[in-house]
């Protein structure tokens, strides 16, 4: 009996049938879980929006609730923009019991106009001082003479329940609130007509960039106003957190 030979080129695609017909484990089975890490301690700013009117001074006020004990636990009151801390910006706690309610107050002046922001930012520290961790809240207020609008998710949801306020109080026409609206998400920017400079790449840059298929030059020179890859499709899938200039 001739022995069995098995070519080179043969192996790789034996392995692959093989996985193939292999059960998938249990654990790959299912759909994705998500989640997200958050620090053990809880701002909550039971402040009523409508209290902030433009011009008033205004006691922002809540309680912080750690879920860990800390040697060293602190409150920092940020202003910002139209707003003006009307009292102390730090407030030192010193060692903190895990779920016991600490209110705080602060008074905050606001401006006639424009808008203001205020953030309460709770930290916990060990014995040498060093950071643990920090929980933050804010309350964003856009400042009008017609009516301030306040609210905790940032300003440009305000600017939204603001246009909507105008809406109902007839301030605005059907054809203004269509061009504000639109106004609120467009971007404006000029075009300098000059194409983009880039920097030469070293041999063993051009070489990375090649092994992970990508143009050797870092760039692939396409005429302005064309689409480099109109039929290219990408799909990202997961969950992104990040820290806006709101907070």
């Amino acid at each position: 009996m001739r022995p069995l030979r098995i070519l080179p080129w043969l192996l790789p695609l034996l392995l692959l049938a093989t996985q193939a017909q292999a059960p998938t484990p249990s654990f790959l089975i299912g759909n994705p879980c998500y989640g997200e890490i958050q620090p053990p301690v809880a701002v909550q700013i039971s402040t009523d929006p409508l209290q902030i009117v433009a011009g008033s001074t205004v006691d922002i006020a809540g309680a912080v609730i750690f879920d860990e004990s800390v040697p060293a636990g602190s409150l920092r009151f940020l202003a910002e923009d139209g707003a003006t801390l009307a009292g102390p910006s730090v407030v030192a706690l010193g060692p903190v019991e895990a779920g016991i309610p600490i209110p705080f107050s602060v008074p905050v002046t606001y401006a006639t106009e424009g808008r203001g922001a205020v953030r309460v930012v709770a930290e916990g520290r060990d014995e040498l001082g060093d950071l643990l961790f920090a929980g933050e809240e804010g309350l964003w207020t856009l400042l009008r003479p017609q009516g301030s609008v306040s609210g905790r998710g940032g300003y440009l949801s305000l600017r939204r329940d603001a246009l909507a306020a105008d809406i109902r109080n007839g301030l605005l026409t059907a054809e203004q609130a269509e061009d504000a609206e639109a106004a609120l998400v467009r971007i404006d920017a000029t075009d300098s007509g000059l194409s983009p400079e880039y920097r030469a790449f070293t041999l063993e840059e051009q070489d990375l960039n090649e092994s992970v298929g990508a143009p050797r030059a870092g760039h692939i020179d396409t005429p302005r106003g064309i689409d480099p890859a109109p039929t290219a499709n990408i799909t990202i899938e997961g969950t992104i957190l990040w820290t806006d200039e709101n907070g």
